[in-house]
């Protein structure tokens, strides 16, 4: 589940005695996702055969392809990563 809008959402709740502690929460959330990915993605970087569940990577017709996708996996985690990261500095600012 991704946190979408987190930043307009707190501006609109600066006031109130949860405010500081919804900010927190959210923060500390993010903050988790963010170390979760960090280990998806250098488990993948290390051994991507391991996550290949689907053959994917197995039934790649040349080397070429094979890494297109390897590639294409990292960055899609280093996305998610960039984008939890945003949502964290939105939330403190």
């Amino acid at each position: 589940m991704q946190l979408f809008g987190v930043a307009s959402f707190f501006k609109r709740q600066d006031r109130g005695p949860n405010s500081d502690k919804s900010r927190e929460k959210a923060i500390k959330s993010l903050e988790q996702r963010i170390d979760e990915h960090k280990q998806k993605l250098q488990a993948y970087k290390s051994n991507p055969d391991a996550f290949a569940n689907k053959g994917i990577l197995k039934n790649a017709p040349n080397a070429e392809v094979r890494q297109s996708i390897i590639d294409g996996r990292i960055k899609h985690l280093e996305h998610e990563i960039q984008t939890f990261q945003n949502q964290v500095d939105a939330v403190r600012h």
